[in-house]
């Protein structure tokens, strides 16, 4: 590369921007409220995820034996497309919040070009690996994950903060088969608990609402009972109710105009739920609260609390 390259200058931007990260991060408290301060604590094991930005490894404490999971973020990927601001509120976002359904994140490490996030260390995977070994869930099971997942999600909204990108990929499953909602990119805090106006679109195509498809891109809290209706059918059914195959545009179509084509011998308790969360006006969908109170959970509520219930598949 000669020095008059154009990538000269852009690859000085991207190390001064990396390095303003790292500094900001430093001065911050953030790392203060780590539990780890050194990746030497650890030995590595093996890739368990790959994503856009890094690579996820299990891993193990030299002293306690205790797994983690260890989310390697490079971060000159991320300012390159300009999604450092992500980072930022992923990392901010899972310090300050702490539910039994939601992934705990322990420490934030700074390691060279790239931040390491040691979080726990789910050992059965994602529900998006489970439902490809399975295709579709038992109904206990799925109203197991399901239950605990609206239960993180109304734990994130009291808290204005929405999560928007929930699916099955960012559902892990732990040891003893409880879910924990993972991957905080896209959430954003909702401080006025209001209407958020978002230039970009976020989150999974197939998961996405009817007004986050729409060029004017304003929603509510509700995007979130959206994906949760998406999910609670995926579930039960093995695939998403809307393809994306099509393209973007056929898509966003489809979930305005088409209604949801629900099995005739699909759970009837079930049927209310999904379409009551798949609303296409988002003012109507089902309040996250009644959920728990519904005839689908409560028929199930037994088998969900009871300790000796393991939801193998």
């Amino acid at each position: 590369m000669t020095e008059n390259s154009p990538h000269i200058g852009e690859e000085k931007w991207v190390d001064e921007a990396q390095e303003k990260l790292y500094q900001e991060f430093i001065k911050s408290n953030i790392l203060s409220k780590n539990r780890h301060q050194s990746i030497n604590e650890f030995s590595l094991g093996p890739i368990i995820g790959k994503g856009g930005f890094g690579i996820v490894y299990k891993i193990k404490h030299k002293q306690t034996n205790q797994l983690y999971a260890m989310k390697v973020i490079f971060t000159k990927n991320m300012i390159k497309s300009n999604l450092a601001h992500q980072l930022r509120r992923e990392i901010g976002i899972q310090q300050a919040i702490r539910h039994k359904n939601i992934l705990r994140l322990y420490s934030v490490l700074i390691d060279s070009n790239k931040f390491l996030l040691i979080t726990e260390y789910c050992h059965h995977g994602s529900l998006f690996s489970l439902l490809q070994k399975a295709q579709k869930l038992p109904i206990v099971v799925a109203c197991s994950f399901f239950y605990e997942t609206v239960g993180a999600v109304i734990y994130l909204h009291e808290h204005r903060i929405l999560h928007r990108d929930i699916k099955t990929e960012n559902l892990l499953i732990t040891v003893d088969y409880h879910i924990k909602l993972a991957d905080f990119g896209w959430a954003v805090y909702n401080k006025n608990a209001g209407i958020i106006r978002q230039s970009t679109i976020c989150g999974t195509l197939e998961y996405l609402p009817p007004e986050m498809l729409k060029n004017k891109r304003n929603y509510t809290k509700e995007v979130d009972n959206w994906a949760l209706g998406i999910l609670l059918y995926e579930m039960l059914i093995g695939h998403a109710p809307f393809s994306a195959t099509e393209g973007k545009e056929n898509f966003s179509r489809i979930v305005r105009d088409q209604a949801v084509e629900l099995p005739p011998d699909m759970d009837p308790d079930a049927v209310v739920l999904i379409e009551g969360l798949l609303q296409k006006d988002a003012t109507k969908r089902l309040n996250l609260e009644k959920i728990q109170e519904s005839a689908f959970i409560q028929k199930h509520i037994g088998d969900i609390i009871n300790q000796d219930y393991k939801p193998r598949v």
